[in-house]
């Protein structure tokens, strides 16, 4: 399991399936013994959670569905992705209902940096004035 503080990566057995097929398009050329080691580190360090293929509401995409049960059956606090089939209004409302906010790498990387900033201030002795 990826645990750095209150870091857990979640997945389900589709949305490995999906990524490594996502992973496996030829335009972008990655060698299959590749795609299969990185799936296998993900499938490792993950929380396997089951989902049962629901209509979570995704209606541009179906197929991202999986990303939103993965999400809500393992309650996550953050669904990562650049895709805008997710990041609509409604799947964003959706999911904050469930306490599950919407969110790129860029944007959850900068919530850890700013979560670490304001943990360790706050846990810094205060120094009165001489």
């Amino acid at each position: 399991m990826i645990v750095t503080g209150d870091v857990i990566l979640v997945a389900s057995a589709q949305t490995l399936y999906e990524i490594a097929d996502k992973l496996g398009e030829p335009r972008l050329g990655l060698p299959a013994s590749f795609i299969i080691e990185f799936i296998d580190l993900l499938a490792k360090a993950a929380e396997i959670v089951a989902i049962r293929g629901l209509d979570m509401g995704c209606k541009d995409d179906a197929d991202d569905n999986i990303f939103i049960e993965t999400a809500v059956n393992g309650r996550a606090d953050y669904l990562i992705t650049y895709d805008g089939d997710l990041r609509t209004k409604q799947i964003r409302y959706d999911l904050a209902k469930r306490g599950c906010s919407i969110c790129t790498i860029g944007e959850f990387i900068a919530i850890i940096i700013r979560d670490e900033d304001s943990a360790l201030r706050s846990s810094r002795p205060a120094i009165d004035k001489l």
